[in-house]
């Protein structure tokens, strides 16, 4: 091992704690004092009792000689009400063998009485009383008397309960979930199960709200192709140069590639005698831009330099009756791949500014700025230039700071960090987009045409940025998808709150895990 700015060292050992069983006696003072009063301490009573009669060979004595069945029996068969372990609203938890229980006079929840773990014909081994423990845990933790009162309030400021049924439904999918898809993880991680979902979904419905930009783009068919073949290629792009952790790279290679490619174009169409509207470049500069958020520098800058030739150079003026379909059916379907493929595998904590963002979007403004003056006079580019300019860098310039799950203080604050995370960067890419397409298209065709398109863009656009800047678009989607197929509640962050104030799951930094991997694999394992 190598210490930080230090020596490597060689480890030839290490040392290791393990766990001695409980005494017996201190696991039977523990279970009498937490009975709830005198009647379910004679309860217990008569289970020691017989087990020393027995002089240990039960299996139930051997058992209960472990935290966890020692645990499992109390939850089980002592009632507990208002009992909130590990959680905010949580009471001091007293130690093993000290404190009391409930009031004598509150009632028992459990499923029997402890008495019947003796009886050999239905419990013969220890696997079969531990087996029976931990099935018993979860109907045992959303019992009546076990709700905690007043309930608390959860994300949303709503209070909601969950019946034994509902709760074992939900906490049997989210263990089989860690134990299969996710290897057998521990780690419950809400940003994880946006995974549960089918991957694609995310990428389908910000796609959906793209079709309509491209059906008002006042542009031929081959503002879509040139979309197509800059994502083709800079998907091939992305086996040799991998997503950066920021976007900005990808942009940066997408702004130069598309400039290239551009200027590629039209100088063949100009070489050919063919006619080159100067509007080329203006569609060629969005068209490059498109492609850099799937890869790296190189892949945007392949992407760029492709959909931007592809545009400048086989694209004609007039609309076409096609134009719409083929350009809405481009926009959706690159919308689909960027979302899909570009997002991030971390919540954000927060936004913070990117120096070559910013550089980025102030060079896309001045590209642009050239090119509507080209088209339509030095005023309408001045001003669409320093529309796009201060647009751009603004929300190209907006990032996310990922977020660290060990040091958060709990899940829900992250997932409100990254809700601010996704609606902030998304309406800066929104506006920035929105303005500079209104602009450039109302000093072409009026401020109706102008205002459609910007709307449409900067919707499609905005929505699209706060999806590959935050998981809350998509932990949003995968939520209410897997809500809809009936495998976890409506409300789920409050769910696993509650789960958590009643002991069902421990947290750990800004991840929740079930009480023991015991639990999770018996859990996973019902049928």
């Amino acid at each position: 091992v190598r210490a930080q700015d230090g020596y490597e060292v060689r480890v030839t050992g290490a040392a290791g704690v393990e766990a001695e069983p409980l005494d017996l006696d201190t696991v039977a003072s523990y279970l009498r004092d937490s009975a709830g009063g005198s009647t379910g301490e004679a309860r217990w009573l008569e289970v020691f009792a017989a087990l020393d009669a027995e002089h240990d060979t039960h299996p139930l004595g051997r058992l209960l000689t472990t935290p966890l069945m020692a645990y499992l029996a109390r939850v089980a068969y002592n009632s507990s009400p208002n009992a909130v372990k590990d959680g905010p609203y949580a009471p001091a938890a007293p130690a093993v063998g000290s404190g009391r229980g409930p009031a004598p006079d509150e009632q028992h929840a459990h499923a029997g009485r402890p008495f019947e773990l003796l009886d050999r014909s239905r419990f013969p081994t220890d696997t079969a009383i531990r087996e029976h423990l931990l099935d018993a845990f979860i109907p045992a933790s959303y019992a009546r008397d076990r709700t905690p009162v007043p309930v608390p309030a959860g994300p949303s400021g709503s209070r909601h309960r969950w019946t034994r049924g509902q709760a074992s439904h939900f906490l049997t999918f989210l263990a089989r979930d860690l134990e299969d898809r996710q290897q057998g993880t521990t780690d419950l991680r809400w940003w994880d199960l946006t995974d549960a979902a089918p991957r694609i979904l995310a990428g389908v419905a910000v796609g959906l709200v793209a079709v309509p930009a491209g059906v008002v783009m006042p542009f031929g068919a081959w503002l879509g192709v040139g979309m197509l073949v800059g994502v083709a290629v800079a998907m091939v792009g992305r086996r040799w140069s991998p997503p950066a952790p920021s976007f900005n790279r990808g942009l940066a290679g997408g702004l130069i590639g598309s400039l290239l490619g551009s200027a590629f174009g039209l100088g063949m169409r100009l070489a050919l005698g063919i006619p080159s509207p100067a509007g080329y470049l203006v569609s060629g500069l969005a068209l490059g831009l498109v492609p850099g958020f799937l890869g790296g520098f190189r892949a945007g800058l392949a992407g760029g330099v492709a959909a931007s030739f592809v545009g400048a150079f086989v694209g004609e003026p007039e609309m076409g009756d096609s134009a719409p379909l083929v350009n809405s059916v481009g926009f959706g379907v690159a919308a689909a791949c960027v979302v899909t493929l570009g997002h991030g595998r971390l919540p954000a904590r927060g936004i913070r500014w990117s120096p070559l963002g910013i550089l980025t979007g102030l060079g896309g403004g001045l590209a642009l700025g050239i090119a509507v003056t080209l088209q339509t006079g030095w005023l309408s580019g001045l001003l669409s230039g320093l529309v796009a300019a201060v647009g751009g860098s603004f929300g190209a310039g907006l990032e996310a700071k990922p977020a660290e799950a060990t040091v958060a203080a709990d899940p829900q604050t992250v997932l409100g960090q990254d809700r601010v995370t996704f609606w902030t960067t998304a309406a800066a890419g929104g506006l920035a987009i929105g303005l500079a397409a209104a602009v450039v298209i109302t000093s072409a065709l009026g401020p109706w045409r102008g205002a459609m398109t910007g709307v449409a863009d900067g919707l499609a656009t905005g929505l699209a940025w706060g999806f590959l800047q935050a998981r809350y678009g998509p932990f949003t989607l995968a939520r209410w998808w897997l809500a809809l197929r009936g495998q976890v509640p409506w409300r789920l962050m409050s769910f696993l709150a509650d789960a958590h104030r009643r002991g069902v799951l421990r947290q750990v930094g800004a991840t929740y895990q079930l009480r023991h991997a015991e639990v999770q694999r018996r859990l996973a394992r019902r049928t």
